[in-house]
């Protein structure tokens, strides 16, 4: 794996590992017709309230300029977080 941003749902995940698998269950030599199994796995990135996250200067750009230093001020289904300088918030 490698530690960056993946869009998954046209949204940026902070992924710490992003793995992929492709596996044939089953083909048709006669119809040259293939079916795969995919498994996805991912390890998120653990951050807690409170704490300090620095983006990469491509996810800051990607998603409206926003500062480089983020503080995380809420952990649910989703995260939020707050741009120190302007206390613009963003999910």
């Amino acid at each position: 794996g490698r530690p960056h941003g993946h869009r998954v749902g046209g949204k940026q995940q902070l992924f710490t590992e992003f793995r992929h698998d492709k596996q044939l269950v089953s083909h048709n030599e006669h119809e040259s017709t293939y079916n795969y199994k995919y498994t996805f796995s991912v390890e998120l990135a653990p951050i807690c309230k409170d704490d300090l996250v620095c983006l990469p200067a491509k996810v800051s750009r990607d998603n409206g300029s926003v500062g480089p230093v983020m503080l995380c001020i809420r952990v649910t289904a989703a995260l939020l977080f707050m741009d120190p300088q302007t206390l613009r918030t963003y999910q």
